[in-house]
């Protein structure tokens, strides 16, 4: 499995089709449990941190330095 993007030691990954085919959502969980598992920095960024309102700001804060 792979992320969508790497900043620093973060891993990126938008999760964009959340809640809309049960197949992605189960893949969703597996990496996700990995991403526990491997106790990796992850942030995960959802359709709704975009619309109706912007929230990347607050997301992606912790890559400010």
């Amino acid at each position: 499995m792979s992320a969508d993007f790497k900043i620093g030691d973060y891993w990126v990954e938008f999760f964009g089709l959340a809640g809309q085919l049960k197949s992605y959502d189960q893949l969703m969980k597996i990496k996700l449990k990995m991403v526990k598992e491997y106790k990796l920095n992850l942030i995960s960024l959802y359709l709704s941190d975009l619309f109706p309102n912007n929230h990347l700001k607050e997301k992606l804060g912790v890559l400010q330095t």
